[in-house]
């Protein structure tokens, strides 16, 4: 009798490996799924920017990176997207920045469109902080802002906590966009 009450445990277990096994797997493919398919730019935004004289645009590493046309950029700003938002929503609405403010404008793509990932996975041989690859390719801009939506400003407060220490360039952070700009202390915004 007690060699059938082993057998009947044992086979309840395996039932139940098999079937956590079989609900993680699940999990990670909606999860998958979910992230894999994030917000994009409404249709003809990003050729509205891209057609603009007055601004560069131009595709980096999956991200884009807006530029006024006619003048050396005063400053620059990152900019990392809201949870799964891809980096081209935010284009059009960006680019005024680049244009009337003189400003550098940097969204960057990054893994599994959360900005928030971007941080761990910096710390890998994988993936680098996307602020330092911007201020890294950019040497002439000497002050830098970073910026987000949603999840993305979370990840521009580390960043702006992080880069003076490893860049040794200025860095301010803001936590997200708002109709009314704060007012600014070196007289950009």
């Amino acid at each position: 009798m007690r060699g059938g009450w082993r057998a009947v445990a044992v086979r309840q277990g395996k039932r139940l490996v098999v079937w956590l096994v079989a609900a993680l797997i699940v999990v990670a493919t909606v999860a998958l799924v979910f992230l894999g398919t994030p917000y994009g730019a409404t249709d003809g935004s990003i050729e509205t920017v891209a057609d603009d004289d007055r601004v560069t645009l131009t595709e980096v590493d999956g991200g884009y990176r807006i530029e006024p046309a006619d003048a050396d950029p005063a400053a620059g700003l990152v900019f990392y997207p809201g949870a799964r938002v891809n980096p081209g929503a935010y284009v059009q609405a960006l680019a005024p920045v680049a244009r009337e403010a003189n400003v550098t404008v940097v969204i960057p793509r990054v893994p599994l469109t959360l900005a928030i990932v971007d941080y761990g996975a910096a710390q890998t041989p994988l993936w680098e902080h996307r602020a330092e690859v911007a201020m890294d390719r950019t040497p002439s801009i000497d002050r830098w802002y970073v910026g987000g939506h949603s999840l993305g400003g979370p990840r521009a407060c580390r960043s702006a906590r992080a880069t003076p220490c490893s860049t040794g360039r200025p860095t301010s952070a803001t936590a997200g966009i708002s109709r009314q700009a704060p007012p600014s202390p070196n007289g950009l915004g």
